[in-house]
């Protein structure tokens, strides 16, 4: 008996009856395919690969579209409170109008690089 040798099971065989584990891996090992299969498993994997790229580019271009109107909304806005603030209609410090100019310029950045690297990924070299 060798380590590499392993118990049957109660219903196969005599008790102490071994098997080594190499006939039990070649058993289980499926054949390989023949040249039709594998032409269609690899057709199969490119059409479920090129359908689930076409999914991402849709999606991308619609969170896209929905992030630029936000950014619009938003620097619309902005302009809007400065406008009020330069025809003295809203009354906010000089310290305030800094702060909301500086938030809202760092946070337009901000999504836009991040919708710029989910867009444009970089390519993993293999």
């Amino acid at each position: 008996m060798t380590p590499e040798d392993v118990d049957l099971p109660p219903d196969q065989g005599a008790a102490g009856d071994r098997i080594p584990v190499s006939e039990i891996v070649a058993a289980d090992a499926s054949p390989a395919p023949d040249e039709v299969t594998a032409a269609a498993l690899i057709e199969e994997r490119y059409k479920t690969g090129t359908k689930g790229r076409r999914q991402d580019i849709d999606e991308r271009k619609k969170y896209a579209a929905l992030i630029f109107w936000l950014l619009c909304t938003w620097l619309v806005a902005l302009f809007g409170l400065l406008v009020s603030c330069g025809l003295h209609r809203l009354d906010l410090s000089d310290k305030v109008l800094i702060a909301v100019i500086t938030g809202t310029t760092a946070d337009v950045f901000g999504i836009f690089y991040i919708v710029v690297a989910y867009l444009f990924p970089k390519e993993k070299k293999p």
